[in-house]
């Protein structure tokens, strides 16, 4: 007798390659559309649509003034940033897929991160190679993230915008001789902190004690967009 299979739409290997092209091609000119500058809502959106082509990303709904207006560090200085999407699609286990260089027990299928905060949307990160404030303590940190109005950095932001930064200045963050802080991520209930290396690779400590501080040790913060 003879059976009846369903099958889906097949897809042959050089329509994968074609599209795949295609992809990088989109990818490419929107990266030298956001290096050309202004950074403007529209380049932003372009610009994270071609990054990540099979995800559903919204349409960036920041005004121009609010794109382009710097964060603050610890101490009132100015730190550009930068705006990423955060979506229900986006997880470590699918950054670890899509990013394997980075080889972190953090973005397993079985993470054991969990983040204290969920946005949608668009939230802006600092976009500073070497982490801002140093020298300071997890106490510090949260006293500061109150007063300005911040969030924590989520450890799933830091690794988007990490590789967004890649594309645009050729670096990860704290790919030199610093680590971020991360208040937004914990692992067992504790602060994680996190850095890249130049080849990639992910690097995330679960045992960073509340008092720890030093010259490379800095924390990064999520700002959510201002009605």
């Amino acid at each position: 007798m003879a059976m009846n299979y369903r099958e889906g739409p097949q897809r042959f290997p050089e329509e994968a390659a074609t599209e795949q092209t295609r992809n990088q091609e989109l990818l490419k000119q929107a990266i030298e559309e956001y290096k050309r500058g202004p950074v403007t809502p529209d380049v932003v959106t372009n610009y994270w649509k071609a990054k990540l082509p099979d995800l559903a990303i919204p349409a960036c709904d920041w005004s121009p003034e609010q794109v382009q207006a710097p964060m603050k560090d610890i101490k009132g200085n100015d730190v550009p940033g930068i705006l990423v999407p955060d979506t229900d699609k986006i997880s470590l286990p699918l950054l670890g897929r899509r990013y394997p260089s980075m080889v972190s027990y953090s973005v397993r299928e079985d993470t054991p991160v969990t983040d204290t905060h969920e946005t949608r949307g668009y939230v802006k990160v600092y976009a500073a190679i070497d982490s801002p404030n140093r020298v300071t303590t997890q106490s510090q940190l949260e006293k500061f993230a109150e007063k300005e109005g911040y969030l924590g950095q989520r450890l799933r932001t830091y690794i988007l915008t990490s590789q967004a930064s890649k594309d645009l200045t050729g670096k990860y963050f704290d790919e030199g001789d610093t680590s971020s802080r991360l208040l937004g991520s914990r692992d067992g209930g504790s602060v994680i902190d996190a850095r890249f290396r130049r080849n990639g690779y992910l690097t995330v400590h679960w045992d960073l004690r509340p008092d720890a501080h030093g010259p490379d040790l800095g924390g990064r913060f999520e700002e959510v967009k201002k009605a």
